[in-house]
Parts: structure tokens; sequence; C-alpha cells
């Protein structure tokens, strides 16, 4: 059964218990409810923009509608620039039957190019981030959104909460590898490629590593000794992170398990392990410049 949502609003018959309390959907599971809303901050900011005519056609004079319409069916979707005009007054109707109708990933496609592409003007890109972020909240959905727009799955509420520190703190010049690890590390959950997250977490902490230790080569083995020496963590933790490093040793970098026999739940723990530790050894860091 699908995780209950901590903090949802309920209708009266939800908090009566006359219905079951709102629970998440599965992962690549978008019912219509969801799709609903999460078509909604497209719908709206188009009507902002424009009107629809009696002919059924979309019609705005606003320039930023144009470089949506341009760069989406253009430029990403490589159709032909010259029927821009016809796109655009059709544009609503087809990013509806996107969101109605197509697979989960096209639809999450289409909400990170208006959230993430970089020909869109950055005022835009940071209005649909601050929807979208409410949308999936809304809609139930087993995705959450980074402060920079990327699109990342929710095991649950504790590992969403975890992994969207781990990638605000690490969202910086300095540490910004150890962060496309753990972006990596989400999208393999998602693809359901278990060995390659696991390998990828473990990587994130290995990255932050090399930073601390200004050595290119440093593993998680000399982070460890290093972590130790300098005061950043205890025994305790030391042991910790001694386990997590050798379970990525025993499964995923040295590939002693098939793909089969790391769950969803293996893999979730070590991103949730290795955001943490990513967490903690930069909050060390920046706490002692």
């Amino acid at each position: 059964m699908s995780e209950i949502i901590a903090n949802a609003w309920l209708n009266f018959s939800q908090s009566s218990g006359i219905e079951d309390l709102p629970r998440r959907l599965a992962p690549r599971d978008f019912d219509k409810r969801a799709r609903n809303i999460l078509f909604s901050p497209v719908y709206s900011w188009f009507m902002s923009k424009g009107t629809i005519n009696t002919n059924g056609y979309y019609y705005s004079a606003d320039d930023h509608v144009d470089m949506v319409i341009e760069t989406y069916f253009v430029f990403v979707m490589g159709l032909q620039p010259e029927q821009t005009d016809e796109y655009k007054r059709k544009s609503i109707h087809i990013f509806k039957a996107i969101f109605e109708s197509q697979k989960w990933n096209e639809v999450l496609d289409l909400i990170s190019f208006l959230t993430t592409h970089t020909d869109l003007p950055d005022k835009l890109r940071r209005f649909f981030i601050a929807e979208y972020k409410k949308a999936f909240l809304h809609a139930r959905v087993a995705y959450f959104m980074t402060n920079d727009g990327r699109i990342q799955p929710i095991i649950s509420e504790v590992e969403a909460n975890t992994a969207i520190s781990a990638l605000d703190i690490s969202h910086t010049p300095k540490f910004n590898l150890a962060r496309n690890h753990l972006l990596d590390a989400g999208a393999c959950i998602d693809q359901a490629n278990y060995v390659d997250s696991v390998r990828e977490s473990i990587h994130a902490v290995e990255a932050v590593g090399r930073v601390l230790l200004q050595k290119e080569s440093a593993k998680v083995s000399d982070l460890i000794k290093w972590c130790i020496k300098e005061g950043y963590i205890n025994d305790q933790l030391r042991e910790a992170l001694n386990k997590i490093n050798s379970f990525a040793d025993a499964h995923a970098r040295h590939s002693a398990k098939t793909e089969s026999e790391i769950d969803l739940h293996e893999a979730a723990f070590m991103y949730g392990c290795c955001a943490s530790f990513v967490t903690l050894l930069i909050n060390k860091s920046v706490s002692r410049e």
C-alpha cells in the first residue's frame, strides 16, 4: 500500500474516517486527478497571457508565449519553424493532450522543459518552479521539484526532505560534482537502475571527500580517516560510513550483486544515507571556514 501523506489537507470525509486518508501515488502512476493538477500551472499561465477565441484557437501578443512556443515545438520537438503560428493557435490544446494522455515521462519532460530549459527567461523558469513545487504536492505524485527545477523521485517524506537538504547545500561550484552524483542517483532509482543508484550515491560522498582532502584520487576510506583526525565525525558515525562504503563496494562498485538483487528499498536507503553524509560533511566544512 502506498504511503499516507503527512500534513496533507483532509476533507470532511477523510478527517471523519469515512474515507481513506490521502496516499501518495506509486512511481510512474499519474491518475486523472494528478494529470489535471499538473496541467493547471500551464493552463493558468497561458490564459493569463492570452485568450481562446470562438473557433477554439489560442491568441496572445505576449513575447514570452512566442518564446515558449518556438523553443518547445521547434528546438525541443524538432518541428518545422514555418508552422510556429499554427502551433501557437493550437498550443493550449496540444499541451492539454500531453498532460491528459501521454506517458508519465512525457508529462515530466514537458514540466522539466518549463523549469530548466536555458533558452527560457530565468524569471519564467522560477515562476514554473514555484508553481510545480505546489502542484507536485497537491497531485500526490511520487516526485518532488528541487529549487533549480530538477524533478526527483520520492520514496518517503523523510527521504525527500533529506534529498532536498543535500541538493540545496551542495548547489555550489565547490561541491557541484557531489550534487550531480545525487541527481544521477535519484534518476537511476526512477529508472529502476538500483545498482547504478547505489554507485552514484557513494560517489557523491566521495566527491565531497575529494574537495575536503584536496586530493583527486581520495576514496571514501581516505575520507573516513581524515574525518576522524579532523573531528568531523565520531566513532559511531565512522562505523556507519564505513559500513555504507562496504555495502557499495560489495554490491555496486564490484558488481557482486546483479541488478535484480538490489531492490528499491536498498537503493533508497543508500541514497538517503549518502545524502545525509553529504549534508553533514558540507555543514561541518562551512562552519569551520
